[in-house]
């Protein structure tokens, strides 16, 4: 809202919103979502705006995004892109807000108003966050198109969103241990890290209205990412026992990881309200699979520092797998008893298929 003019706005409504199958039943579910509806004014209902932010600092540091929306009518176009190495890692709620996206939840009105409801997105990283160590460096970016058209008959709603993220760290941990016997224990700990990951993420969503009583909605969304990540550590332990020399014992490793990622969500909805009121059928059918693989190496020597002879050498290697695989079904009919009082039957199968390798 902070990107359109003053006076575009005609009404704003802050409501939860019941669920489709809700809607359409006229029953209540139980299941609802916040929902900003935005009206605006007729002669307002186009236009463009965006936003840019740029800024750089010592030590090389710097943080930008830009952000174009255009709208016109019942159609409605978002880019943005971030460029950073700071903690800034995707848009906020509010820019998000502004881009409009949101796994395809974005909503146009028959009247060309604005619906945005508030969702997660599986692939993390998304919501401008950054909480971990060392320092990265991002590239990220998205596309958002919206429209509808023949008079309503059909509603599109698609989104592409990209990130590629790398995060260098470094640290290192001195500890000094008192122990009996005048005698003192320094652990030293260094480490240096290095992490890359790609992530892709797109959803689709169709809905058709047949006609008056009957409606068709696909839904579709799907993702893939990737990480490479290496880390290097090296100890050294010092013992002193009073006026003894110090004993020295080193120990170094090495642990590399790469993975990947996939999952596809699909749904189908099929509605038909019947002549007389209350009376529908609704046929839901859903398929959900994920995929998952890392393959990680661990290499770690211990030796004596001073005799440089290693005393123990340990590599491993760790491989896991995992896919999921899920379909599901469910029809719903309605029948009204009375003014008040309705029936709702329905019957619902589901299988699901899983597999799971370590190694």
């Amino acid at each position: 809202t902070r990107g359109l003019q003053a006076d575009a706005g005609k009404k704003v409504q802050v409501y939860d919103k019941k669920s489709d199958q809700s809607d359409f039943t006229g029953i209540d579910d139980g299941q609802k979502t916040r929902t900003i509806n935005l009206e605006l004014k007729e002669d307002k209902k186009k236009g463009y705006f965006g936003k840019l932010d740029a800024g750089a600092g010592t030590d090389g540091f710097y943080q930008n995004q830009g952000m174009l929306n255009s709208f016109r009518a019942k159609r409605q176009f978002s880019a943005f892109g971030i460029a950073s190495n700071t903690d800034k890692a995707g848009l906020g709620w509010q820019d998000s807000d502004k881009f409009g996206s949101g796994n395809g939840t974005t909503e146009i009105t028959e009247d060309g108003d604005f619906i945005s409801s508030r969702t997660s997105d599986d692939f993390s990283g998304w919501d401008g966050r950054y909480t971990g160590e060392g320092l990265p460096t991002t590239l990220t970016g998205g596309t958002h198109y919206a429209n509808k058209w023949k008079e309503g008959k059909h509603h599109l709603t698609a989104n592409y969103r990209f990130g590629r993220q790398g995060v260098d760290a470094e640290g290192n941990t001195d500890i000094q241990y008192s122990l009996p016997n005048d005698s003192i224990r320094v652990t030293e700990m260094r480490k240096n890290q290095t992490s890359t990951s790609d992530r892709h993420g797109a959803d689709l969503m169709y809905e058709w209205k047949i006609d008056s009583a009957t409606t068709l909605k696909i839904t579709t969304e799907g993702g893939y990412k990737t990480s490479d990540t290496r880390s290097d550590y090296s100890t050294d332990n010092y013992f002193t026992i009073k006026d003894a020399p110090s004993a020295l014992l080193n120990n170094t490793r090495v642990v590399t990881g790469k993975g990947s990622g996939t999952f596809l969500n699909a749904d189908l909805l099929f509605r038909h309200k019947f002549a007389k009121k209350g009376r529908t059928l609704s046929v839901d059918a859903k398929e959900n699979y994920n995929e998952n693989t890392t393959d990680g190496d661990f290499f770690s020597v211990l030796q004596d520092a001073v005799a440089g002879t290693p005393n123990l050498v340990t590599k491993q290697l760790k491989q896991n797998y995992t896919s999921s695989l899920a379909f599901s079904g469910r029809a719903t009919y309605t029948e009204p008893l009375s003014k008040k009082v309705f029936t709702e039957v329905s019957y619902g199968r589901t299988g699901n298929n899983s597999l799971a390798r370590n190694r």
